[in-house]
């Protein structure tokens, strides 16, 4: 009897202590799942993937535009095309003691380095880029010895005229060709 007692005893607590709990739940949705694929690996074996799904694509923001300031300068213009009527040959910079100046001078010193040009013009006296190969440059001086200058790159439209420390006074003309034009003969006075 006390066997009997005891099952009852806990078939008294069992159904007491139980009670359903519920639970309201959304309503069910419509999921399409991914298709799956049977991939075929070494004979005996069937492995089945299924894709997991792809994420949903981001809205990126739209970059903010800066305002555009207004332009330093004005745009560069087309080049100019027209032919060459004529060339000008110049002094742009010379080097003296280390120190690079610019444009030319009424006279150079001993031991400067004169940058020339050689710049084929239209008819108006603008720069042109219609003309063909630099043709020749004729540099000499009448006055100064041949150690006095010397010069380099003559087959360009800027060479190097090299002016000896130990120079006297003279001077030294140059000129070049562009087109069969000549330039203006070009003369840079030398004075120690």
């Amino acid at each position: 009897m006390g066997r009997v007692f005891v099952i009852g005893v806990l078939l008294l607590v069992a159904s007491a202590g139980c009670h359903t709990i519920t639970e309201e739940l959304p309503p069910a949705q419509n999921v399409t799942a991914p298709t799956p694929m049977i991939i075929n690996p070494p004979p005996g074996n069937t492995v089945l993937i299924i894709p997991g799904p792809s994420p949903a694509p981001q809205q990126s923001p739209a970059p903010q535009q800066s305002p555009t300031p207004p332009p330093s300068q004005p745009p560069p213009s087309q080049p100019n095309v027209n032919p060459a009527r004529q060339v000008a040959a110049m002094v742009t910079s010379f080097l003296r003691n280390g120190q690079l100046e610019k444009g030319a001078r009424a006279s150079y010193k001993p031991g400067d380095v004169l940058y020339l040009t050689c710049t084929p013009k239209d008819g108006d006296g603008k720069p042109t880029k219609n003309h063909g190969p630099i043709q020749d440059w004729a540099i000499s001086s009448g006055n100064l010895g041949g150690g006095d200058f010397y010069y380099t790159d003559t087959d360009t439209f800027n060479p190097d005229v090299h002016v000896s420390p130990n120079a006297g006074s003279g001077s030294i003309e140059a000129r070049c060709r562009v087109d069969d034009i000549n330039s203006n003969t070009l003369s840079m006075a030398i004075q120690p």
